[in-house]
């Protein structure tokens, strides 16, 4: 039988969307999602923060939850007017993208503590590592590398406490997860067979630390490739790795740029039009503390109703480095 599926590593996917297209899907969706729900999102979280202290935990779970969901909604779209905004003007945005970022970082904060108090909750739905990786990326373009640390361990310790992997087929994202891991050389994590499936992530691992980078050049440029068609092809489930916010954001690409730079390796250049201004540079880390007002308040909130919530959290971001 002939096999009829494309090699998505040797050219840019014919149906990849133009720049100027994305821009205007990004706003849109941004206009779509607070016309549509930006009331509900602030009287949710205006709910839980007002929410009397004499209740008890159990009962501020699910209003926690609820402003949880919003926190993520909110994200989704100021980091969108942020990408658009960079996209178009081939600037980086990185004070914007940081305080925009702490409502996922929270996000995830939050749904990791519910996952260790109410694992038998289902109405409770986990980080999937699709989630983990993508913030993981995020998190190498701010530069900063004891968060990375911190949430690489906390993620590699969420998936060692029974979270199920089969349904989840996001090559990419995999690769995330096990670049972090690899970079941060904590104990491996027990990985699927799924997980090392693909031999062009397989090869990037390899040789993500050359010193004279002329493979890895070649992998990273077949990646670019990739991830165009990944940003519009469906796998079998339905899905594909990349959603429209990511279609246009090579962090997969940047991550491993960012990690060399970490290491004190050149930055290597890749040739493709994924990479066009801001993204053929790294964005100069953010090193000046932000704000993000709302999403403060409501982790204030979260320290007043689980005065454990931190102590879980540190735990979580603890583990052991190979020997």
């Amino acid at each position: 039988m002939v096999n009829l599926v494309r090699d998505q590593t040797i050219d840019i996917a014919p149906k990849f969307l133009k720049r100027k297209t994305i821009i205007k899907k990004l706003r849109q969706y941004a206009d779509e999602q607070m016309e549509r729900a930006g009331e509900d999102t602030l009287e949710k979280i205006a709910h839980y923060l007002s929410l009397p202290e004499t209740l008890l935990p159990a009962e501020k779970l699910i209003p926690m939850k609820l402003a949880n969901v919003r926190l993520l909604r909110l994200y989704n779209i100021e980091m969108s007017r942020s990408l658009a905004h960079e996209l178009e003007s081939g600037m980086w945005q990185n004070q914007q993208r940081a305080a925009y970022l702490l409502l996922l970082t929270y996000n995830h904060m939050l749904k990791y503590y519910v996952g260790v108090i109410a694992k038998t909750q289902a109405e409770f739905s986990p980080l999937g590592y699709r989630a983990m990786g993508q913030h993981l990326g995020q998190l190498c373009l701010l530069g900063h590398q004891p968060s990375f640390h911190q949430f690489t361990a906390l993620y590699l310790n969420l998936c060692e406490q029974g979270y199920e992997f089969s349904y989840e087929k996001y090559q990419s994202q995999w690769f995330m997860m096990r670049l972090a891991e690899n970079f941060c050389g904590y104990t491996p994590a027990p990985w699927p067979k799924a997980a090392f499936e693909s031999e062009l992530y397989n090869g990037i691992l390899e040789h993500w630390q050359d010193d004279t980078p002329t493979t890895l050049q070649a992998l990273l440029k077949k990646a670019c490739n990739r991830h165009t068609y990944q940003s519009y092809l469906k796998n079998e489930d339905g899905e594909y790795d990349w959603g429209t916010f990511y279609s246009h954001l090579p962090i997969e690409i940047l991550m491993v740029q960012r990690l060399r730079q970490w290491r004190g390796l050149s930055e290597v250049p890749v040739d493709h039009i994924l990479m066009d201004a801001p993204f053929n540079t790294l964005p100069e880390p953010c090193i000046e503390n932000v704000h993000h007002e709302l999403a403060e308040k409501v982790l204030a909130k979260v320290h007043q109703d689980f005065p454990d919530f931190d102590t879980v959290i540190a735990e979580g971001m603890q583990r052991e480095s190979v020997a």
